[in-house]
């Protein structure tokens, strides 16, 4: 009886609930490996983007065979940012004049503004050559494509990592490729843009230099990464050239010996503690060591007040002899490192002594100046030091007269030095001074492709014996056969490990503004190093 009454209890509770709760079936689906998908990693970030501006700037424009045939060279490009075209004004060259510079002799930028959502740009440049009239009055495009039949640079920059690929893979440089359809180039060139909601944290990673090297001499690389969670991890190098790979490394600043000449790519690729990755590419252009000297000159110069009796320029004592050293000292390396006589300039002091060509005055400096612009051509190394008294003074004089003593008028300012040296072509120009206060030169001096090495910075003295503190370890690497890098090094390394507060300055990226601290360093230091690295005497 009981159990009959359980059992109609139970089914009153089960019709019950089947009233307010109505049972909800459950599928399982079967899914199999083949529609599982996988993240797409180059999906844009969900986040917009704020409105930009892309800016896409030429740095550099070689011909790598004659551009006109009875005409001067006309270049000038054109150039498209998401589909909007702009168009430079012509620069007109010699006809043997094939190399044109950013900031040199045109400012060659296109920007554009890009609104809304857009993060992939397209951005084509095209190289011209503008004819005259009496010609054929045609313009005639030039081959900058690395590709057969094309002659012009496309590339997809990414608003989202501020990087870009193409034509170029990403290097910022590319070069005709062919045949006789085209007239080809070589061309160099950056991209970056302002605004569009960048992320400040994003990991990032670029190659620091050197641009150029020589073969049979190690080259250190360089990286610096921001941005991430650091510490930094898996670093990873390749050099590679034309499409092989030549090296790999796993580390941040590797070292590397090239045997032969050309132009590599370097890609290096660097992981965080999130495992977030980036990576860069540059070249290095390896060329062969100047040993014959014949395309490099040398202007030395001694300088002093001319009078050993009093205490002069400004209370400095007389160190004639000591600049007079210094320069015997420069005019000795040359000559060892297979220069001749008609390559060096050297101005000896008070007097004319050996094989000096004139004694000190402020019109035989400038001579010398001319001299080296009737000799120097833009496939030239030049090379000019002097040493002597300075002065905090505005505008940095140095005093050149110790052939005229006395003569302060013919103090040479820095500006003045400037303006001489403007009229000088070359492919690369070394200035090296010794002297109190010299690293004001550099704002003054400072230009693309000039290199300025200085004994101390604008607020210091520069301390001197029978030679100055710098001027003997500089000379004494070179003779090794060391760049001037390495010079500046070896020099630096030696003040300040002194107790004076004389502080080495250089500057060879055009900023005009000198980099070395009180310590010793090791180049290249505040972006400055990178030519002086690979340029030799």
């Amino acid at each position: 009886m009981i159990k009959k009454i359980l059992i109609i209890l139970m089914i009153i509770f089960l019709l019950f609930s089947s009233l307010i709760s109505p049972v909800t079936s459950i599928k399982i689906r079967d899914t199999s490996i083949s529609e599982i998908k996988e993240p797409d990693y180059n999906k844009a970030p969900s986040s917009t983007l704020d409105d930009a501006t892309v800016y896409v700037k030429v740095t550099h424009i070689h011909a790598l065979e004659p551009v006109d045939t009875f005409d001067e060279a006309d270049f000038y490009l054109k150039i498209e940012i998401n589909g909007m075209g702009q168009q430079t004004s012509p620069k007109p060259l010699t006809k043997n004049n094939d190399d044109i510079y950013f900031g040199q002799d045109y400012n060659w930028f296109a920007s554009q503004e890009i609104y809304g959502d857009e993060k992939i740009i397209d951005i084509t440049i095209q190289l011209w050559d503008r004819d005259k009239e009496w010609y054929d009055g045609n313009d005639d495009r030039l081959d900058i494509s690395p590709f057969k039949n094309d002659c012009t640079v496309n590339v997809e920059y990414d608003l989202r990592t501020d990087k870009w690929d193409g034509d170029d893979r990403g290097t910022g440089y590319s070069c005709g490729n062919n045949g006789e359809s085209w007239d080809k180039c070589e061309i160099w060139f950056e991209i970056w843009h302002e605004g569009g909601g960048d992320n400040d944290n994003e990991l990032t990673v670029e190659i620091e230099g050197p641009g150029k090297g020589k073969i049979n001499h190690e080259i250190q690389f360089a990286a610096t990464v921001t941005g991430g969670k650091p510490p930094y991890k898996r670093w990873h190098w390749v050099i590679e050239k034309d499409r092989k790979t030549i090296a790999t490394f796993f580390e941040q600043n590797p070292k590397y010996t090239f045997s032969e000449e050309g132009k590599y790519i370097l890609f290096v690729s660097v992981r965080d503690q999130n495992d977030d990755y980036a990576d860069d590419l540059a070249t290095i252009e390896i060329t062969k060591e100047n040993n014959d000297h014949k395309k490099s000159y040398a202007v030395i110069v001694a300088g002093g007040t001319g009078n050993s009796r009093i205490l002069d320029w400004f209370g400095a004592v007389n160190l004639d002899d000591a600049f007079e050293n210094d320069a015997k000292h420069a005019y000795s390396t040359f000559k060892k490192l297979g220069y001749t006589d008609d390559q060096i300039y050297w101005l000896s002091g008070a007097k004319k002594i050996g094989n000096a060509d004139a004694k000190t005055t402020k019109t035989n400096v400038k001579n010398a100046i001319n001299w080296l612009k009737e000799k120097s051509t833009r496939e030239t190394n030049c090379f000019i030091f002097i040493s002597d008294h300075g002065s905090d003074m505005p505008g940095y004089p140095i005093c050149v007269f110790p052939g005229r003593p006395y003569n302060i008028w013919e103090m040479i300012f820095a500006w003045e030095l400037d303006s001489w040296l403007d009229q000088v072509d070359y492919h690369t120009c070394t200035l090296v001074i010794e002297a109190c206060y010299s690293g004001g030169f550099i704002k003054y001096c400072s230009e693309k492709n000039r290199i300025i090495m200085t004994a101390t910075d604008s607020k210091t003295p520069a301390y001197t014996g029978d030679e100055g503190a710098f001027v003997e370890p500089f000379f004494n690497e070179l003779e090794k056969g060391s760049s001037y890098g390495e010079a500046w090094m070896a020099a630096d390394n030696y003040v300040d490990r002194s107790p004076d507060d004389q502080n080495p300055q250089i500057d060879d990226n055009g900023d005009r503004v000198g980099h070395g601290t009180s310590a010793v360093d090791i180049l290249p230091v505040g972006g400055d190093g990178y030519l002086a690295l690979s340029t030799y005497p």
